[in-house]
C-alpha cells in the first residue's frame, strides 16, 4: 500500500468532536448531565425532606431526651455530700439523710 492509500482511510484529526448547535460534545455532554442530576435532585427533595421531618428529627429528640436528664445533675451534689459521712466497709446501710437526697 502506499502512502496515499493509508492516509485515505484514516481520519484527519480536526478537532473535538462537536455537538449539533457546534459546540464541543464533551462541554454539552456535562452541561446535559448536570442538568438530569438537577432535576432528579428537585424531584427527590420533597421526599427527602419528608422522611427528615418525619423520621429522623423524632429519632433525634428521643436519642437526646434518653440522655439527657437534670435531675441527676441537680441531687447527685446533696447525695455525695449525704454518702461522705458513711463508711461502705461496714454492712450498715446509709443514713436516712442519702435516701431523702436520692
Amino acid at each position: 500500500m502506499t502512502e496515499a492509500g493509508v492516509s485515505a482511510t484514516q481520519p484527519k484529526k480536526a478537532g473535538p468532536m462537536l455537538a449539533a448547535d457546534g459546540r464541543p460534545l464533551k462541554r454539552s455532554l456535562a452541561r446535559a448531565l448536570r442538568r438530569e442530576k438537577t432535576r432528579a435532585f428537585v424531584l427527590i427533595a420533597p421526599l427527602l425532606l419528608f422522611v427528615v421531618l418525619t423520621f429522623i428529627i423524632p429519632i433525634l429528640s428521643m436519642l437526646f431526651r434518653s440522655v439527657e436528664n437534670q435531675i441527676v445533675s441537680e441531687t447527685l451534689p446533696g447525695t455525695v455530700e449525704a454518702l461522705r459521712d458513711w463508711d461502705p466497709a461496714t454492712a450498715d446501710l446509709p443514713p436516712e439523710p442519702v435516701f431523702e437526697h436520692l
